[in-house]
Formats: C-alpha cells, sequence, structure tokens
C-alpha cells in the first residue's frame, strides 16, 4: 500500500502540470492536496504496517522529489511566479539532482551510507507543498508567499549541506 501511494505521487505530477496549464485551478489543487497527503500517508503506512522495503525507500524519495519539482516548476510558469520563486524551484532542483546523482555514486560504487532523512527536509517538503497550494490558492505575487519562498529557500540550502556532511561523515568503502 505504501508504495502504491509513492506511485500514485509519480502519475500526480504530470496530472498536474495537465490541469494547471488548462486553467482548471480547483482540479490542480485537489491533485496537489492528493500529492501532498500521499507524501505523508506512504511513510506512515510503512511504519505503522511494518511494510517497509528497500524499493519502497528508493521510490518515496524519487516520488517526493518529482513531485515538488514538476508542481513547483508549473506554478512558476503557469502564474509567471515572482524571483523567490523561481529561486526556490532552481535550488531545489539542484539539490534532489546533487541527491540523486550522489544516490546512484553509492549504489554503482557499493559505498556504505547511512544517511537517513533529516527533520528539517520534511519541514522543507512540507512547506513547498504549504508554498504550492497557498500560490494556487492566491497570488504567487502575495507578500506572504515570497517571504514563505525565501524560508524555503534557506531550508533547502540547510538541508543541501546537511545531507552532504552526513555523506562525508559516514559513508566508507565496503
Amino acid at each position: 500500500m505504501p508504495n502504491s501511494l509513492s506511485l500514485l505521487r509519480l502519475i500526480c505530477a504530470p496530472l498536474f502540470l495537465f490541469v494547471i496549464f488548462n486553467s482548471l485551478k480547483i482540479q490542480a489543487l485537489l491533485i496537489l492536496l492528493c500529492g501532498a497527503a500521499s507524501d505523508f500517508f506512504d511513510g506512515y503506512f510503512a511504519r505503522k504496517l511494518k511494510v517497509e522495503s528497500k524499493f519502497g525507500e528508493l521510490l518515496d524519495p524519487l516520488a517526493d522529489k518529482i513531485f515538488s519539482n514538476v508542481v513547483l516548476w508549473g506554478i512558476y510558469f503557469y502564474f509567471k511566479a515572482p524571483f523567490p520563486i523561481l529561486l526556490v524551484a532552481v535550488f531545489l532542483t539542484v539539490r534532489d539532482c546533487a541527491l540523486l546523482i550522489g544516490g546512484g555514486a553509492v549504489l554503482t560504487k557499493k559505498l556504505t551510507v547511512d544517511i537517513k532523512p533529516i527533520y528539517a527536509s520534511k519541514i522543507c517538503t512540507a512547506l513547498i507543498f504549504t508554498l504550492c497550494i497557498l500560490s494556487v490558492i492566491f497570488n504567487p505575487n502575495l507578500l506572504l508567499l515570497k517571504i514563505l519562498s525565501v524560508i524555503c529557500l534557506l531550508l533547502i540550502i540547510f538541508t543541501f549541506f546537511k545531507y552532504i556532511g552526513n555523506f562525508l561523515r559516514t559513508s566508507r568503502h565496503p
């Protein structure tokens, strides 16, 4: 069931783009809420039902990254959002690509790395989803959303360096 929720999030990403670029804001909001809820519930059910798997450990963060990046870029282009949202989109994409490349390097070089998701990253994801939801409901040019964008940007940068530090501290060859 948790993996199904992660797959649902992957399906929601292009569906969100389709509805937002067809100016179906209510449907876009519902898809966004569905994707955000699936992000919470997949991990919750995996722990609660004790059905954690290696596949799920890979699928969940991949679905998170794809969904949040697609939605954020969709909002930026559809609403012609202000510069702070562009910065959030750029830095999130750079951070997530770096994490995916690093994860690929870990797998191919068979490194032993003990990196668990950090709490600040979960907060960052929740704030990005909040930013996206509020942008669809209201206008992304609102001062509040610009301030929220700056907070998201700072968290993205913080989590990026935190993950790099954790990687350097815990990585070792077998």
